[in-house]
């Protein structure tokens, strides 16, 4: 559009009435456009070559983003190195503490990774952070991994209120409140979970092997 300005013209189809030079001109400046746009493009591909390389580079470009970081970390865990997930998950956490996604992350992966004493830490944060219970069924993974049962029961609750088309979290409730000692009420929950999915669709199976643990 610029260079049909600059030659005086207004729209594409007035290149048929214009002079040579004219013609030549646009034509040239959208050529370099479109050469200029190709190259480009082809840096652009390197950068989304994978995961990794593409966190890497916007974590270069952008020191102060916590996605940045939180990406990498997404990129270490599907590898399977824990250990590098957690320090750029805390390095998200740090470069902004009242982002959830980050703070999440690290506490799920240390969890996995056996620290559960610094996980539940940081879930009595995610919880002040999460005042709606959005991330209460991953909490509930925490606590559990803890063994910290009555906290992740209470989870689930939370979880299960929220989503009550999802029976496998009342299931995994039971589970809970049977962990916690907490019998009759576990049993009563049973009894509700088993009456949900008595009228289920039958091809609904997620919550299968809960249920039969339960």
């Amino acid at each position: 559009a610029g260079a049909l300005a600059a030659a005086g013209l207004h729209e594409w189809r007035d290149l048929r009435a214009a002079s040579s030079v004219q013609a030549l001109a646009v034509g040239g400046s959208v050529a370099v456009i479109l050469i200029a746009s190709l190259a480009l493009t082809a840096y652009r591909c390197e950068d989304w070559r994978d995961a990794e390389r593409l966190f890497t580079r916007m974590a270069a470009s952008s020191p102060s983003s916590w996605k940045a970081a939180n990406g990498l970390g997404h990129a270490y865990e599907d590898r399977g190195q824990l250990a590098a997930a957690g320090v750029e998950y805390g390095r998200a956490t740090a470069l902004d503490p009242a982002a959830l996604p980050p703070i999440l992350s690290l506490a799920l992966v240390e969890s996995r990774m056996g620290l559960h004493e610094q996980a539940a830490r940081l879930a009595d944060a995610i919880r002040r952070l999460d005042p709606d219970g959005a991330v209460a069924l991953q909490l509930a993974w925490i606590h559990s991994n803890a063994g910290q049962h009555e906290e992740a029961a209470a989870d689930l609750a939370v979880a299960a209120a929220r989503e009550p088309g999802r029976p496998e979290t009342r299931f995994y409730q039971a589970l809970a409140l049977a962990r916690a000692g907490r019998r009759p009420e576990a049993r009563a929950v049973l009894e509700d979970a088993e009456r949900r999915v008595a009228a289920a669709d039958p091809r609904a199976v997620a919550w299968q092997p809960i249920a039969e643990q339960a």
